[in-house]
């Protein structure tokens, strides 16, 4: 009982009071408050109360701590640039590791116009954080020599903790309602009377709703290894379920990764980091312009590639996850060049002809080559329309459209029905060609 904290312990009779109107007063003896809540008995206290209110629980379980660490980049670096070990109890561990996490991701500071205070916004909403930590203390399996690990990278923040599901909960599940079956019952229920949890078996449908509601992918919930569990929470669009679905190829997520990292690349650049020639350099960029992963900005030698704005859209009806590329309905934000508007696009066919040779050099408009550059990838006539700022599809399918096809550059998916509520276009050989003729005119002076 000499190892207990009075003041850890009447602290939490305050908040639990205030959050959950605990029956307790102020005042009432620690022998009492544990007993009331079952951390005490036969006059010795439990590892739970251990845990929660002693001012020293690493003297009896040393690995009871949780590990925070920071990376510039998106993969694990030796050492850490920034490590720190928060100790102390339970709760102390919680605030600390979260004002951990929220001190190294972006935020945005409102006026005060909106309050006495001037309100803070995180790139990441701040429930989903703590939600994500208490998890990993509540369910955390105390007999294992593990710790709780926190780390922040530049595309996401991965908690893990020692100890897998309890069955029959599997990650799956977790997706949806469940009931809780909890590993650390009396852990979990300090933490709840202290308002750290809000209420069984909601905490990761929580996590899940708020992530979508800032537009944000679901968290991931996986095991790593054996005996391990943790949760992976998004701080962009570009997980690697979307990759895979995009189809990137390593040199792409290669490229992703350092852009995630230094907030843009060049032509340059990108064969230096992927070491290879300026050829493949131009199709790779091409293509992630055309998905929606880069986003193309300035000319000649200011050319250069920052991450696409666009977030993953939720589709509760069937659990899809929407990217840029498979959505033909999603909003085209995605600009092939800085300055890019929907001007008149009346004399987008001018310079194509069916009968002019191979090997003519073409004078392209600016949306003719985001045409091109979209259709590197099977796109139906609305985005393309949208690049143009087109709305009447006769006339774009006559005046834009038909003369690519004629000109050979573009093909249908559904030749023998035009008109097809299923026709896509896509980039020929012939048009692959003229597309990397004008994309090394552009980038001619980078070297």
């Amino acid at each position: 009982m000499t190892d207990i904290d009075d003041r850890s312990v009447a602290v939490f009779v305050s908040r639990a009071r205030s959050e959950r109107q605990f029956a307790l007063t102020q005042g009432t003896p620690i022998p009492d408050v544990l007993t009331h809540l079952h951390l005490l008995a036969d006059g010795k206290v439990s590892n739970a109360a251990i845990l929660l209110f002693s001012r020293n629980p690493q003297r009896f379980m040393p690995h009871a701590e949780i590990r925070c660490m920071h990376f510039h980049g998106t993969e694990i670096q030796r050492p850490a640039p920034f490590y720190r070990i928060f100790k102390g109890n339970l709760l102390e561990q919680i605030d600390q590791s979260v004002d951990f996490v929220l001190s190294k991701v972006n935020r945005s500071v409102g006026t005060r116009a909106e309050g006495p205070q001037a309100p803070v916004q995180y790139e990441l909403p701040e429930d989903v954080i703590a939600e994500a930590i208490v998890n990993a203390v509540a369910h955390r399996d105390y007999a294992s020599a593990a710790v709780v690990q926190v780390s922040v990278f530049a595309d996401r923040v991965e908690v893990w903790n020692p100890g897998e599901l309890l069955p029959p909960l599997t990650p799956e599940s977790l997706c949806k309602p469940h009931r809780s079956i909890l590993r650390n019952p009396r852990v979990a229920e300090v933490l709840y009377l202290a308002h750290y949890i809000e209420k069984y078996g909601t905490d990761t449908l929580m996590m899940i709703r708020e992530s979508v509601k800032h537009e944000l992918p679901e968290p991931s919930f996986s095991g790593q290894q054996p005996g391990e569990f943790g949760v992976t929470i998004w701080r962009d669009w570009l997980t690697e379920q979307v990759m895979a679905a995009l189809e990137l190829n390593e040199r792409q997520r290669k490229a992703v990764a350092v852009v995630k990292t230094k907030g843009v690349i060049t032509n340059s650049i990108y064969q230096q980091a992927v070491s290879t020639s300026r050829p493949t350099a131009i199709r790779d960029l091409a293509e992630l312009v055309a998905k929606g992963v880069f986003i193309r900005k300035g000319t000649a030698r200011s050319v250069h590639y920052i991450l696409g704005s666009k977030r993953l859209i939720h589709d509760s009806s069937d659990s899809h996850i929407k990217t840029p590329a498979n959505d033909s309905k999603m909003t085209h934000t995605t600009q092939m060049t800085s300055g890019a508007s929907s001007e008149n696009a009346s004399n987008v066919s001018s310079n194509v002809s069916s009968n002019m040779p191979t090997g003519t050099r073409l004078a392209l408009s600016r949306h003719q080559v985001e045409i091109l550059y979209k259709c590197l990838i099977d796109t139906g006539i609305t985005e393309l329309m949208e690049i143009a700022g087109r709305t009447d599809r006769t006339k774009f399918r006559n005046q834009v459209l038909n003369p690519f096809i004629e000109g050979g550059l573009l093909e249908m998916t559904v030749p023998d029905k035009p008109t097809s509520s299923k026709q896509k276009y896509r980039l020929t050989e012939k048009g692959r060609d003229v597309l990397e003729k004008q994309t090394k005119e552009a980038d001619g002076d980078e070297k």
